[in-house]
């Protein structure tokens, strides 16, 4: 799979607004999505309206919508109301089925952000903070072409000469089911899922640990570390933040009720003696997922409150490590 390259349009509404732009740019360029964005590419002395033209060049145009876009974009005021020149003139060549203009709504609703050019296209919405990580990896396969549900390949038409068409194949498909299903209760809840799930456990503790340490070694981000056995978990932390990874439900022969913790938190813990912890941590998220297996009986991790949303051993992994360093570097940049 190529990566993409994207043109990030949007308006300067505050510095919060302009912030949360730098972190979802900053987000895709380390999930494989290059961006051209005047945060990155536009400073003192160049030219504007070539940097603004570079929109035609790019896979796809990302356009951030809010009630101050829309004014700008439909008033052709600034630099919102030159790009939406261009993206005018993108729409119009543009196969309405593959579209290279990709609207997401930060804020306000249709009406009020929507400017005329883009209205009747459908948006992604990403105006509730709570559900960014969901909502930024739809994004993601959106702007790289993957599509959010599968569509499942073309069969067979029906025997139109039996009376009762599909019923085999409809018999065949729900044995495959009920056999799969049947397979995978008996591993979860035994022995087996418990080993299953415990080695999948430790390799993510190990993953993150080595990603840390990778972390710690070349790139000076400096970090806390303390695991547990019994139940299996890490906690690492930086003097502002701190994610805690734990397993529970955890018995010695099923795994059934097993899941795993992932809680995120402003503030540290107390790992280090030379600092003060006086400060009470910010919850910003828990999160449960619970132990599963998918067609091939690998360890996936279903999220308790959406069941839509799955992760593997190294998504597990992977996400927790981002979580933190991505939110340290933040609040970095801040401080430049």
């Amino acid at each position: 799979m190529s990566h993409k390259t994207i043109f990030l349009s949007y308006s300067w509404d505050s510095p919060e607004h302009k912030n949360w732009v730098l972190n979802l740019a900053n987000r895709l360029v380390t999930n494989g999505i290059d961006v051209i964005f005047d945060q990155y590419d536009l400073s003192a002395g160049m030219e504007m309206t070539y940097f603004m033209e570079k929109a035609i060049t790019a896979d796809k145009i990302l356009v951030i919508l809010t009630p101050e876009y829309k004014k700008k974009a439909d008033k052709r005021e600034g630099g919102a109301g030159f790009e939406h020149s261009l993206i005018s003139l993108e729409l119009y060549k543009s196969d309405p089925i593959k579209t290279k203009v990709i609207p997401v709504i930060r804020n306000g609703t249709k009406d009020t952000s929507c400017p005329v050019f883009i209205e009747t296209r459908v948006f992604h919405d990403m105006r509730d903070d709570k559900f960014f990580n969901s909502k930024f990896f739809e994004l993601v396969k959106i702007l790289s072409d993957e599509p959010l549900v599968k569509k499942p390949k073309l069969g067979k038409l029906p025997d139109f000469n039996n009376e009762i068409p599909d019923v085999e194949a409809t018999i065949i498909e729900f044995r495959e089911k009920e056999r799969f299903l049947g397979n995978k209760k008996s591993i979860i809840e035994s022995e087996a899922g418990v080993e299953k799930f415990e080695k999948s456990t430790r390799e993510i503790v190990e993953q993150i640990e080595k990603s840390l340490i990778n972390y710690r070694e070349n790139f000076g981000l400096g970090f806390h570390i303390k695991k547990e056995d019994r139940p299996i978990g890490i906690l690492f932390s930086t003097v502002y933040f701190t994610f805690f990874f734990r397993t529970e439900g955890l018995y010695s022969n099923s795994a059934n009720s097993a899941k795993i913790i992932l809680n995120f938190f402003k503030g540290p813990v107390g790992l280090d003696p030379s600092i003060d912890y006086s400060d009470k941590q910010e919850v910003i998220y828990r999160t449960k997922y619970k132990f599963d297996l998918d067609q091939e009986m690998n360890p996936i991790y279903t999220r308790v409150d959406n069941s839509n949303i799955s992760l593997n051993t190294n998504e597990v992994a992977t996400f927790a490590v981002r979580e933190l360093i991505l939110n340290e570097i933040k609040r970095r940049s801040k401080k430049l």
